[in-house]
């Protein structure tokens, strides 16, 4: 579901990255619930749960923004967080992917750190052909102390999400 439309996107805006990196970075948005939130998810502070349309967006955000991670801490659900952006950074993971640097929170900057992160993580050479439920299960061990809404899902239901 998820590669497909990945495919599509990367054909229309141009990315700068394969079709299967696209669709595992739609997954981590899907999973930590930004996925078609606000602007893509681009704009969103922590992920609340809050009734779609009506989550914390970053105000004044755009896809070339000059906002840098707030790194202010929300407190909800019993969570507390600095939590932001399409891939849900804390402000400590996105300074230190962006070699302590407090960086923009563009698009591009966003999707480089996320796919940065995942590589640090899952290894250089993966190449994100994500071929059975025993491959999600893999990255998955891999990723879910970063990401820990993947520690919500079995392997078997992420990888329908992404296939």
């Amino acid at each position: 579901m998820l590669k497909l439309e990945s495919y599509l996107i990367i054909q229309k805006l141009g990315y700068n990255m394969t079709i299967e990196e696209k669709a595992f970075l739609d997954l981590v948005s899907f999973m930590e619930g930004t996925f078609g939130v606000g602007s893509n998810g681009y704009d969103v502070l922590i992920n609340d749960g809050a009734e779609k349309g009506k989550s914390r967006v970053i105000k004044g955000w755009t896809k070339d923004t000059t906002i840098t991670h707030g790194c202010d801490s929300w407190y909800v659900k019993s969570l507390n967080s600095t939590a932001a952006g399409r891939y849900q950074f804390t402000c400590k993971t996105w300074k230190g992917i962006n070699n302590n640097v407090n960086a923009e929170m563009t698009m591009n900057n966003q999707d480089d750190a996320a796919l940065k992160l995942l590589r640090q993580k899952v290894g250089n050479n993966y190449d994100f052909k994500v071929v059975s439920v025993a491959d999600m299960s893999n990255q998955m061990e891999k990723i879910k102390n970063t990401w820990s809404s993947f520690k919500r899902k079995t392997p078997a239901e992420v990888y329908d999400l992404y296939k």
